[in-house]
């Protein structure tokens, strides 16, 4: 093994690098400038003759002080403090003396500071000697006692000078190049691939979107020209009528008030007359009637509510007695369903009503928004409730805490259950052709359940 001829340069300069910093920085923090700043001119305090106040200890060159008081005969005062002081009696400062001889001695003492900074780098934990080896088999820096232990005993074939061992990894480290080079072009041209991928497909989405709002718009424009046409049929000539006949009737009231007012004479006779004819009149003239609209507008997107009604007869009583399915069987779309009422605990360990749906037939459908609706002329709002319908699960809908907390759904006198629930069992007509399909194959003895991708919201 060959010693390198730069090791110990090397390492000087690098001392010397170190140091210089290390130098810098200490002055940096401790900005002796600032700390031994004269009051008067502000700059570093004259090393030949620096004075400090008795008084106050602030610092003064000499110079700047007898020229302070040459300036101000009258008046023997320290410019800091403004104590009474003469010039004479400002103290010669031996600590700045002291503390600039040790910042002097401070380059000199900074060698052994660096080489203990170093010790981890530089020397063996072990042996406190400095690390010149390398260990290829081990991957370990050595110092020269290292190789008398284990295992770097039986890898002496194998053990270089850190220099020596720098240069054949950095060789191979050059040979690779070429291959670093083409491995980056490669990842290169791929990244670029990537992103001419990721333009196409935004831009591929983008299309798609605008052809779903350019149709949505015709859908709704077409709705909306549904709407205009059913209003002028079925909603503007009634109104135009009732419109007409309350105008008439708060004419007649206005005349009658006037005529009210005026003297008993043939002309006002007649009005009268007049207008108690066209009153008689008003009695068999019909009143405009506001027929229920037909709200089964046509929507090309999503599919229509299906609807089940049920009508519970001696309701409490097959809840006390029976605590059994309530209702007879409802298919629609190949689903069979029931509904199922029982008294049940709820969380807080409380008695409670039920009304659960069964899915007797057909398969889970999830996320669907499930409306209840209560008997027609009760105030009572539609409860709506999302929730998922499982096959063979009391699937629950209302939940009421007692018989009078049912009231709009069940008659109490006549002990009346009445409920019409409205839901979609498919989010988008896709759905139902996927459904479609699996109900054909039902009734084609094909067993075969539907693909419906992922949970969507209806």
């Amino acid at each position: 093994m060959t010693s390198s001829p730069n090791h110990a340069t090397l390492h000087s300069q690098e001392l010397d690098e170190r140091k210089s910093l290390a130098f810098s920085w200490f002055m940096g923090i401790i900005n002796v400038d600032d700390l031994f700043a004269c009051a008067v001119c502000h700059s570093r305090v004259d090393t030949e003759h620096p004075l400090h106040c008795p008084e106050c200890s602030k610092l003064f060159c000499g110079g700047c002080l007898r020229q302070w008081y040459s300036s101000r005969n009258a008046t023997q005062r320290c410019p800091c403090c403004q104590r009474a002081l003469g010039s004479e009696q400002f103290i010669y400062c031996r600590v700045y003396q002291e503390v600039n001889e040790m910042i002097d001695r401070l380059p000199s003492k900074l060698d052994e500071l660096i080489r203990l900074i170093n010790q981890p780098l530089r020397v063996c934990a072990h042996h406190g000697k400095e690390l010149l080896l390398f260990c290829e088999p081990c991957r370990e820096c050595l110092c020269v006692k290292c190789l008398f232990g284990d295992p770097h005993r039986a890898h002496l074939e194998q053990v270089s000078e850190l220099e020596e061992a720098r240069q054949k990894f950095q060789a191979i480290i050059d040979s690779e190049k070429n291959f670093l080079a083409e491995r980056l072009s490669t990842l290169s041209k791929m990244s670029k691939r990537l992103e001419s991928n990721e333009h196409d497909m935004v831009e591929e989405n983008d299309r798609i979107v605008e052809n779903v709002n350019w149709a949505t718009e015709q859908i709704v424009e077409k709705l909306r020209d549904g709407l205009h046409d059913r209003m002028r049929q079925h909603v503007e000539p009634v109104k135009a009528i009732a419109q007409q006949q309350y105008a008439e009737v708060e004419d007649v009231m206005q005349r009658a008030v006037e005529l009210n007012k005026e003297e008993t004479c043939a002309t006002v006779m007649m009005e009268t007359f007049e207008l108690a004819d066209v009153i008689r009149k008003m009695h068999s003239e019909p009143l405009p009637q506001a027929q229920v609209p037909n709200m089964e507008f046509v929507n090309p997107i999503t599919p229509p509510f299906v609807e089940l009604s049920f009508l519970i007869r001696d309701f409490s009583q097959k809840i006390f007695l029976l605590r059994r399915t309530l209702s007879e069987e409802q298919s629609i779309e190949g689903f069979t369903f029931r509904l199922k009422g029982h008294q049940d605990l709820d969380e807080n360990g409380n008695e409670v009503i039920k009304l659960s749906l069964v899915v007797v037939d057909g398969y889970d459908v999830h996320d669907v928004k499930v409306i209840c609706y209560p008997k027609q002329g009760t105030t009572v709002e539609p409860l709506v409730r999302l929730m998922d319908l499982k096959l063979n699960e009391d699937n629950t809908v209302l939940e009421f805490s007692d018989f009078v907390s049912m009231e709009g759904f069940l008659t109490e006198v006549t002990d009346v259950l009445n409920l019409r629930i409205k839901f979609r069992l498919w989010a988008t007509y896709y759905h139902k052709c996927v459904h479609k399909d699996w109900y054909i194959g039902r009734l084609s003895g094909v067993e075969m359940k539907p693909k419906m991708e992922g949970r969507t919201r209806y």
